[in-house]
């Protein structure tokens, strides 16, 4: 696995003992920070210990919030405004999951204001200024890290409301993919299982097949870590691009079949809408100029996907063989069609999904748009494709 950071306009700093890094990042926009995080978790797993001594070495005080529940409430983000405004906090750290950090963005606009932060739920006005937020990813695919929005309930009534403001990206959020083993085993198979993974498609045609998710029972703490970034898991093309549909349905998988249906098709609700949204700007950015896919751009057309290569394996012994894919889908300012490609063993030199698998995605899906005659959402420009996108790992 390769440690690397990107900025979204969050920056990410992915990969193995990032958590170390947090007091350096936190430092750079303020000494006194609230610590923000849920229940115990992060205490019994070591990551307090571990975020709190990066934070001493970097002469970073703290005062700690906890307590936040699913559904993040109303109740504690005023708690959270008043400390910022009684010690004079110039950052909030978000140290969890999607309830975590959405607390958090609640409690950044509130501590600058001098009325209820609830307000702007009730779309009573917009933010103008907020605090910055960092996080510290503990569950994947949150979304919330690297996104605009927030949800939070108020028990009274039991509203719920969303916010969503460009003030409130994370500056900063801070990935390990180790500390998915801080999620129960239980709940990441579940969230496989929600997306369709270990089932057979049900196609109404012969030769589906579910690939392989393994009982949660049965996993090592190791296991966990890497199935959190797509490692031990087995599905076939079409679990992939299904699971792509809940990216372009705001978070709903929508149902597979050989046959056109008449009028809308329901979906299953899987993730938050702005779980959704924010991945759609980062599938986004891999098929831009700065990612591992510039080859799949379509003139007129936003694109995003992400690109796949891996070593085959036969008889138990990785090869020199590849299998090279791409999945994405267009247009991003309203996802129409998702298409996914993949490429067993490509030659002439080239392996890569960007090389290989997301040229196809590009003419296949370009012309797909055209013959459904869906409008152009980007300029008809000249296509930027570097002599040397970003590398792709195996």
């Amino acid at each position: 696995m390769d440690n690397f950071e990107f900025c979204n306009p969050t920056r990410i700093v992915f990969g193995k003992g990032t958590e170390a890094q947090v007091g350096q990042e936190a430092a750079a926009y303020s000494k006194k920070i609230l610590l923000h995080f849920g229940g115990g978790s992060i205490k019994s797993s070591g990551l307090y210990d571990r975020v709190t001594a990066s934070l001493k070495a970097a002469g970073v005080e703290w005062v700690e919030l906890g307590g936040v529940k699913p559904n993040p409430r109303l109740d504690l983000v005023h708690e959270g405004v008043k400390l910022c405004k009684e010690h004079q906090l110039g950052l909030i750290l978000a140290v969890g999951g999607g309830s975590v950090i959405d607390s958090a963005k609640a409690i950044a606009m509130g501590a600058v204001i001098d009325h209820d932060v609830w307000d702007f739920y009730m779309g009573k006005g917009a933010p103008v200024a907020a605090l910055p937020v960092g996080t510290v990813l503990t569950l994947p695919a949150a979304g919330s890290e690297a996104s605009t929005g927030t949800v939070i309930t108020k028990e009274e009534g039991w509203l719920k409301r969303a916010v969503n403001s460009e003030l409130i990206y994370p500056r900063f959020s801070i990935l390990n993919p180790e500390l998915a083993m801080t999620l129960p085993p239980q709940r990441m198979w579940e969230g496989f299982t929600a997306l369709g993974f270990g089932q057979a498609p049900q196609l109404g045609f012969p030769g589906a097949v579910a690939g392989r998710v393994r009982p949660h029972k049965t996993w090592k703490p190791i296991e966990q870590a890497t199935m959190s970034y797509g490692h031990g898991v087995s599905v076939s093309l079409v679990q992939m691009a299904r699971a792509y549909t809940v990216f372009a349905r705001d978070g709903e998988l929508v149902p597979l079949t050989m046959l056109r249906a008449d009028g809308p098709i329901a979906g299953v609700p899987v993730f938050r809408a702005q779980t959704a949204a924010a991945m759609r700007t980062m599938l986004e950015m891999a098929a831009g100029p700065k990612g591992t896919a510039p080859l799949a751009q379509i003139p007129g057309y936003r694109v995003g996907g992400k690109t796949g290569t891996a070593h085959k394996q036969e008889n138990g012994v990785y090869q020199n063989k590849y299998i090279a894919s791409f999945v994405g889908m267009a247009p991003m300012s309203n996802p129409r069609i998702v298409v996914a490609v993949m490429v067993d063993e490509p030659s002439r030199g080239k392996y890569y999904g960007g090389q290989v698998a997301a040229p196809v995605f590009a003419r296949i899906t370009g012309e797909t748009l055209r013959t459904l005659r869906v409008a152009p959402d980007a300029p008809f420009s000249t296509l930027i494709v570097p002599a040397e996108p970003a590398k792709e790992s195996l």
